[in-house]
């Protein structure tokens, strides 16, 4: 996800982090080096040469000193580091000692030789213009841009793939004599080697029947096409006012994906969810008959990010105070925010609930979509008695006070079920197997929509899933009956409290409720709720106490989380949870996780 690029080219827009922006303090950005000229014909005032990947080159046209134009283009390569297994695998493979079966073919044993993509290029375009017609005494600058860039896999991803098949042959000793004793007393990695040597069993193998994680064929950088507009006013020398939109699109952003889906159960409950392009094997239930788990990290991903961004900043006002204030009104969204599944706020699973819809079934909110951010900061440093002459200047002199306060909304999170699915009535409409080991449990699947104006925390399912699930009192009961599932965990289903969907946000997914609402899929999206949001302030106080000549002293004390406002670590996103309170357990209530409290520490250093 990216929703953090320059949108212009660095000469002609302020950076940008996570929605907010700064530029250095002092006087507007056109600011330029050459004096006016009364010129108004256009020129080449100067060419950079500078590398960003691999080279850039900016031709700046100056036209009199109203408009300054960035022009830029970037080539971008990354070769393919994929390849190296594919190098490595063939060298072991047509050895001596093959770790697989060598009558297979080298398709098989060895990872896929990937193409490098080499013609990367990016181009950016800026401009800023202050316009005379203001007349000299408005200092007031709009500008604006492009650029395309380019990002390469992250190397965690290579690091996931040398560690499955065809890459590692993996065994298990389960016989008892096997394992007492086998390892030696010093365990150091050559000697572990040495120990189990003769236990692997080579050449026999086929890499297809163990968990293989690998990359897509033409696996490649993403991008990110980012673009601003806005305008930027010196209210004095010393205060500046910005207001700009901002936004850009992500695309080739890397997805994890089921690449060989479980499909059986699928097929026996929804066959007309099974496309006709799509077989399964009636060797594993798989796509591939041939094949087990196959991990696959693509170019699948896309998003989009638009933002209105504002900020008033002051530099050595009254000569004594630095502070700025930003407010940034956003929105991202996405169709993956990670590769990696978190259980919790953000990436609550990387997976698809439907592994042959990875795209526009996952589109949604994204998990780094904050869509309100306020930031305030200042630093005062109190002017009386500087030179800290006497008694009075040594107590009075050298205080100087600090602070920052942040306010934002809450991190988005999907709902979502471990295995209230395949613990209860098991429908089998998921890969069970694949999202236990990748996903947020095995079920991994999404919610049936109850009532938007219900609670988030309350949840309902089919009296039939909860006695599959629980075998209590739910079986009492028309397995039809929609019923409060808060009151089934908090009662050990020893009670039946029946509700509508009005009186629940959620309805659990299984087979019940997928036959009463006719599909197997939740239709509730990704990042469908909200963590809570982010309070905080900080307060610093300093006392620079000048003891003697060059001996000075500086003593501090820190308020974090001045105001002790609770900041919880994360949430439950299990609505298998509902109903429960304990420690980092409770659906979609965010004070079962630990909060920051408020901290005071003293420091204290003496400098000569």
């Amino acid at each position: 996800m990216k929703n953090s690029e320059n949108a212009a080219s660095p000469a002609s827009a302020i950076a940008m982090l996570s929605g907010r922006h700064c530029r250095p303090s002092g006087k507007l950005a056109h600011t330029r080096r050459n004096p006016p000229s009364s010129s108004s014909s256009t020129r080449i005032s100067h060419v950079h040469h500078f590398p960003l990947q691999n080279r850039v080159t900016r031709l700046i046209p100056t036209v009199r000193t109203a408009v300054t134009l960035n022009l830029g283009l970037t080539w971008s390569t990354y070769g393919q580091p994929a390849n190296l297994f594919h190098k490595l695998d063939t060298e072991q493979q047509t050895g001596s000692n093959p770790l697989w079966d060598p009558s297979l073919p080298l398709s098989v044993t060895t990872a896929a030789e990937l193409p490098s993509h080499n013609n990367l290029f990016g181009p950016s375009v800026g401009f800023a213009w202050t316009p005379n017609f203001l007349g000299q005494a408005h200092k007031t600058v709009i500008r604006g841009g492009y650029r395309l860039s380019y990002d390469p896999p992250f190397y965690n991803i290579y690091l996931n793939t040398s560690d499955s098949a065809p890459q590692v042959l993996s065994q298990q000793l389960t016989n008892s004599s096997e394992i007492n004793g086998v390892l030696p007393a010093n365990p150091t990695g050559p000697n572990v080697r040495s120990a189990l040597a003769s236990y692997l069993v080579y050449g026999v193998a086929d890499p297809r029947q163990y968990t293989q994680i690998n990359e897509s064929k033409n696996f490649t950088a993403d991008y990110v096409s980012a673009w601003s507009f806005g305008i930027q006013h010196e209210i004095t020398r010393e205060l500046v006012a910005e207001a700009r939109y901002v936004g850009n699109h992500g695309g080739n952003l890397f997805q994890t994906i089921n690449a060989n889906p479980y499909l059986a159960g699928l097929q026996a409950a929804f066959p007309g969810e099974i496309p006709s392009s799509v077989s399964v094997s009636s060797v594993n239930g798989r796509e591939d008959g041939s094949s087990y788990l196959v991990r696959q990290r693509t170019n699948t991903g896309y998003s989009d990010y638009h933002a209105l961004q504002t900020e008033l900043r002051a530099n050595n006002l009254f000569r004594q105070l630095l502070f700025s204030a930003a407010y940034t009104w956003n929105k991202t969204t996405d169709n993956v925010s990670e590769v990696y599944s978190s259980g919790g706020a953000g990436v609550t699973s990387a997976i698809a609930q439907n592994p042959l819809n990875y795209k526009s079934g996952e589109h949604g909110l994204s998990g780094l979509d904050f869509p309100q951010n306020l930031t305030l900061n200042f630093v005062e440093n109190i002017p009386l008695y500087k030179q800290q002459y006497g008694l009075a200047g040594h107590v009075l002199g050298g205080w100087g006070l600090s602070g920052t306060y942040f306010l934002a909304s809450g991190q988005p999170y999907t709902p979502i079920q471990y295995g209230f699915d395949y613990y209860g009535s098991h429908s089998g409409v998921s890969d069970y197997t694949f999202n236990s080991a990748y996903g947020a449990g095995p079920d991994d699947l999404r919610p049936f929509l109850g009532s938007r104006g219900a609670p988030v925390k309350q949840v309902g399912a089919y009296a039939g899933d909860v006695c599959n699930y629980y075998g209590g009192a739910s079986c009492s009961v028309s397995p039809t009956t929609l019923i409060s599932f808060n009151n089934a965990n908090a009662s050990g289903d020893a009670s039946v409290q029946t509700v509508s969907n009005t009186n629940v946000r959620y309805i659990l997914n299984s087979s019940y409720s997928q036959q009463a609402f006719g599909v197997p899929w939740g239709n509730v999206g990704r990042n469908d709720a909200r963590d809570f949001w982010t309070n905080t302030a900080n307060f610093t106080v300093t006392k620079n106490l000048k003891l003697h000549n060059n001996l000075n002293a500086l003593v501090r004390a820190n308020f974090s989380n001045l105001f002790n406002h609770p900041n919880y670590q994360s949430i439950d996103p299990y609505l298998d949870d509902a109903g429960f309170y304990s420690a980092y357990t409770g659906f979609g209530d965010p004070t079962v996780t630990p909060a920051n409290v408020r901290q005071i520490t003293f420091s204290a250093k003496i400098a000569w």
